[in-house]
């Protein structure tokens, strides 16, 4: 049994047995019974939402929530039953909040899952990104999560079954059995609002930076309640101007960690065109693994072994918007909130990206991507990030289809054409789709390589990467025939983790298929915070030959490192440095960091990277460093403070 399961499935047992107690002849005879027929409703609701809190975060994985504070809490859900009066409009109403609260707790199991929160509420935009991945989501049904369904069940089924024929309760017995279950749902909505008062005081409230700390506290539905609570006063602290000794402030914080930088490769392409490709879900460990024998990634492997610049110390630093974070860090070098898409809460914000910084050094910009234009607001964000052309499956075409869309080999060459079109020097941005999760799109005439011995999931991955790689390398061979060639950079570098997580079985399959040691692979299964790493390659056009790089970073240090490179300074509202010299430190939005060979995990745990443990002192002044980061990074996007802080105008608008 996981973590939690034995005191769900004791909720479970009392939410049955209260379901059930009506049918009971013996229950039905009971003295009390039409006064306790009264409130029922209302206690089925509350066991209801007890144990689907319970149940949540059993499947999660998550430390179950306590006991009693969740069981008042969940009373406090029950209150739209005990308004109702009359008994048969109470069952209804106690029906459907059942099933309403259990299709809630599927569809957060599921969305923790893909995205390691849960499903906001009052964030539209990001509920419907997760419709656009819901074949992803899907793909991690879990058996155990049949009985969020037969819990939606039952609540149908109460509110279409008739109460028993047994005396009713009349007169002033009834009264105060309505008035009893009103007064106790009452004062559990108080509770609910002062622990939401309670936690809205407290200093990080602004922030979830680890769900499975908050749902420990008060169950699902209190952190849903906390969640909206948070959320309404973030968008009214969203149209707020900050005081300028707080502009000050933050001004003052980036002059002072401004890193010195080394003058190695200072302008060694500048002038040049730069191409960059994001690619879908490619992790670091794939690069020089083989599967039954054979390179998963031969191209890419051979640029690293012979004239790529390869950063292997890149962490993914993304959150709750994969994709749209991972352009968000690359292009802003700005960390993405924690809690929401920044393109789409934040679409409107003056950004100080990698695009206008090359459009006002005179370059042309464009970004191309085999997709939706509204899919992640991109039609929108892109000309905000400083693209003068954005090109979208309108443009580019759908077919030959693979998954979502055009499959990346045709991509690639697509959008090289759009290239074509523009006067140099240029900046080109792509995002690849073909290896989306769950990684079960390719047809078997581009299966390249065997895969036989894998789980279903890790196989798809595998196979994906081996297309992507095979794409990558067409794309370079087209890009050798363009008069410009000799003249562009290309960057290539991996969005996000692929979201793969192993059972043991699977874990076992995986070790004896891949090239790679136990503890890779068990980190790979447990999706471990040690395997959540990139790989970014910088290809020169003239390059001989290969280097290596070790700084550790992440998607923030993009820019920087493009702009290092390209001999142009970098604005002082981008928090990344530079990927040259010597030491470096990565932080996560949930608050886990690493710097050198330890790394500090969002509860505060200090490891090495093997996973030794550390006394957690050891990672304190980390820990400090990262939220001091976070928070000024976070108050940059909130206020829309980067054109201020960059020095390019005087006054907030």
């Amino acid at each position: 049994m996981q973590r939690g399961e034995p005191v769900a499935l004791f909720t479970l047992v009392l939410y049955a047995l209260a379901l059930a107690s009506e049918r009971v002849p013996r229950v039905r005879a009971w003295r009390a019974w039409p006064i306790a027929r009264e409130v029922h409703p209302v206690l089925v609701v509350t066991l209801a939402a007890h144990w689907l809190a319970h149940w949540f975060t059993a499947v999660s994985d998550i430390r179950p929530p306590r006991f009693f504070p969740c069981l008042l809490i969940s009373a406090a859900f029950a209150i739209p039953t005990a308004l109702v009066s009359r008994l048969r409009p109470r069952r209804i109403v106690a029906g459907v909040t059942i099933a309403v609260l259990a299709f809630l707790g599927l569809a957060d199991a599921l969305y923790f899952r893909f995205f390691g929160g849960i499903l906001p509420l009052l964030g539209a935009s990001n509920a419907k990104q997760a419709w656009e991945v819901a074949s992803s989501i899907v793909a991690l049904l879990v058996p155990r999560d049949a009985l969020f369904v037969v819990t939606m069940a039952s609540g149908i089924w109460f509110a279409a079954s008739r109460p028993d024929a047994s005396a009713a309760a009349t007169g002033r017995p009834r009264r105060n059995a309505y008035i009893g279950a009103l007064v106790v749902t009452g004062l559990a909505v108080v509770v609910l609002i002062l622990d939401v008062q309670s936690w809205l005081a407290q200093r990080h409230s602004d922030k979830i930076l680890s769900w499975r700390a908050r749902l420990h506290q008060t169950g699902l539905f209190g952190g849903h309640a906390r969640d909206i609570a948070r959320l309404v006063r973030a968008s009214a602290a969203d149209r707020k101007v900050p005081p300028p000794e707080k502009v000050e402030a933050f001004a003052r914080y980036l002059a002072a960690n401004e890193a010195k930088v080394s003058d190695e490769l200072f302008g060694i392409a500048r002038g040049k065109n730069l191409i960059i490709v994001q690619i879908e879900a490619l992790q670091q460990w794939v690069i020089d693994t083989r599967a039954n024998g054979v390179e998963i990634t031969p191209f890419l492997n051979r640029l690293r072994r012979e004239r790529a610049y390869y950063f292997r110390g890149l962490w993914d630093q993304t959150m709750v918007s994969p994709t749209a974070d991972a352009e968000y860090l690359s292009l802003n070098s700005l960390h993405p909130m924690p809690d929401s898409a920044v393109v789409f809460r934040f679409a409107n914000n003056d950004f100080v990206a990698l695009p206008k910084l090359m459009a006002r050094s005179g370059y042309s910009t464009l970004s191309a991507h085999a997709y939706e234009r509204g899919f992640w607001n991109r039609a929108t964000i892109h000309p905000r990030y400083g693209f003068a052309t954005s090109y979208f499956d309108r443009e580019i075409g759908k077919d030959p289809k693979i998954g979502w869309g055009l499959g990346d080999k045709q991509f690639l060459l697509r959008a090289l054409e759009r290239v074509d079109r523009v006067r140099s020097p240029f900046m080109a941005f792509f995002i690849t789709l073909t290896s989306h999760h769950p990684y079960n799109y390719l047809p078997p005439a581009e299966h390249h390589i065997d895969t036989s011995g894998l789980p279903e999931m890790l196989a798809g991955y595998v196979a994906s990467m081996r297309y992507l790689d095979e794409a990558v390398a067409g794309f370079f061979a087209a890009l050798s025939q363009r008069p410009f060639a000799k003249d562009t950079v290309v960057v290539l570098y991996g969005d996000h983790e692929s979201r793969i997580a192993l059972d043991r079985t699977a874990e076992e399959q995986a070790r004896r298929t891949l090239s790679l040691d136990a503890q890779t692979v068990k980190d790979i299964a447990r999706r471990s915070f040690a395997t959540r790493k990139i790989p970014l390659f910088v290809v020169l056009p003239d390059a001989k030959e290969a280097r290596t790089f070790d700084q550790v970073g992440g998607q923030i240090d993009i820019s920087p490192t493009i702009l290092h490179l390209f001999g142009m300074p970098k604005p002082r509202s981008m928090m990344g440095t530079p990927l040259v010299g010597d030491g470096g430190a990565v932080f996560r939005g949930e608050g886990s960091a690493v710097d050198g060979e330890r790394f500090r995990l969002a509860d505060g745990t200090c490891r090495t990277l093997r996973g030794a443990g550390l006394p957690v002192s050891e990672c304190e002044s980390l820990g400090k460093r990262g939220d001091e980061q976070l928070q000024t990074s976070w108050a940059i996007t909130q206020y829309n403070l980067a054109e201020r802080l960059a020095g390019e105008r005087r006054a907030a608008r």
